[in-house]
């Protein structure tokens, strides 16, 4: 007789411990894989959802800065820019990054100064993309809509106060330019109260600088790594700008997402342990209830290595069925949790996934059934020969 076929009659025999121990597994593995797989999922939909907060990368044209001094005596400080960034050119850099799914929203902004009307008061007017900004702009509250042709034009609170701007107004530049005014942004408390944003375009061609940006805001995803590898790669990709990461940006996105992943981790542990412990404490039962067969088998030559394997094979083979089992069942009740939660997102079947969780749930099982085993190794065949 074989240590396999032993563990297939106790198997058979006791099916209802089997049945028991299989379910505990799988119960705990489907728990485990539900947690994780909706932390994962819910934290990239809060993140998105906090893109809408601004950008958290800033590129800027690279200066130098430098001390002016002759014959010992500093004459000052000299910074030289490079005035504008080649947007096609940054963002296919941008692009060519490892970690370029991080990036959610890509929004160059050309910068140019411009007077209104006869007292020629200055403003600032800031073209945008409008396809990417909303994204980055999504606490916006507009009066009225969002430019949707060249030379249509959105004014912040505070300068449209200031100018006693209506929605429909023409503003008049003395650039010969007119601009029809087609909403009002609410107070932000930010810089888009105090300019003029329109599109891309034509500030573009004001400034005479065709495909040029004075100023590219990316927003990134953080939840799949540090915002850090993420501006270190964009510096690699765009050597001669400045990039910079919007610390408190950047650290309220992650402390969001982490606090999610946080607590599917500590509610994993926890329902692992369980099951471990579950695991154990019935192996241990079962070792004391097989004495008796335990030391038959000792007696007729099975040695104390091989009644190890017969328990944590067994232990094992339970563990691997039940993640077989365990990660398709939380995937199913993942969804179904998560339609409630978030009924744009949904988790798929990943056979990676899979296969990690068959070897958690067999390593796990392995590890409670250690002690056990090895207690039935210890049994002495002579003891248990007279028992009842």
């Amino acid at each position: 007789m074989t240590p396999y076929t032993i563990i297939l009659r106790h198997a058979l025999v006791k099916w209802p411990r089997t049945i028991f121990l299989l379910a505990i597994l799988i119960i705990g593995g489907t728990g485990v894989s539900a947690f994780q797989a909706i932390s994962e999922k819910a934290g990239e939909t809060m993140e998105r959802q906090l893109l809408s907060h601004g950008a958290n990368i800033i590129i800027l044209p690279k200066r130098h800065s430098f001390d002016i001094s002759y014959g010992g005596l500093n004459l000052g400080n000299a910074t030289i820019y490079q005035e504008t960034l080649n947007i096609e050119e940054s963002i296919k850099s941008i692009l060519s990054i490892d970690l370029k799914s991080h990036i959610a929203a890509i929004a160059p902004k050309s910068l140019t100064l411009i007077h209104e009307g006869e007292n020629l008061q200055p403003i600032a007017l800031v073209g945008v993309d409008w396809e990417q900004e909303p994204q980055i702009k999504g606490y916006w509250t507009i009066e009225g809509s969002i430019p949707k042709k060249d030379l249509e034009v959105l004014a912040g609170a505070n300068i449209s106060n200031s100018l006693n701007l209506q929605i429909g107004q023409q503003i008049h530049l003395i650039e010969d330019i007119s601009l029809t005014l087609t909403g009002i942004i609410s107070p932000t408390g930010g810089d888009d109260d105090n300019v003029l944003l329109t599109s891309l375009r034509t500030v573009q061609q004001i400034n005479g600088q065709i495909n040029q940006a004075n100023i590219i805001e990316v927003a990134a995803l953080c939840s799949g790594c540090p915002i850090s590898h993420i501006t270190e790669q964009l510096q690699e990709a765009l050597p001669s700008a400045q990039v910079t990461a919007v610390q408190k940006i950047a650290e309220s996105r992650l402390a969001a997402v982490n606090v999610i992943n946080t607590t599917a981790f500590h509610l994993s542990i926890t329902i692992l342990i369980l099951a471990g412990i579950t695991i154990s404490i019935s192996t241990f039962n079962s070792v004391n209830e097989r004495k008796k067969e335990i030391g038959i088998m000792r007696a007729v030559g099975l040695s104390r290595k091989t009644i190890f394997k017969i328990f944590s094979s067994e232990a094992i083979i339970l563990g691997s069925l039940a993640g077989f089992l365990a990660y398709p069942a939380g995937i199913i009740l993942g969804n179904i949790i998560l339609k409630k939660l978030a009924p744009e997102a949904s988790i798929s079947f990943n056979l990676i996934s899979h296969a990690l969780h068959i070897l958690t749930l067999a390593f796990l099982a392995f590890l409670s059934t250690l002690i056990p085993a090895h207690k039935a190794t210890t049994i002495d065949p002579s003891s248990t020969l007279s028992m009842p």
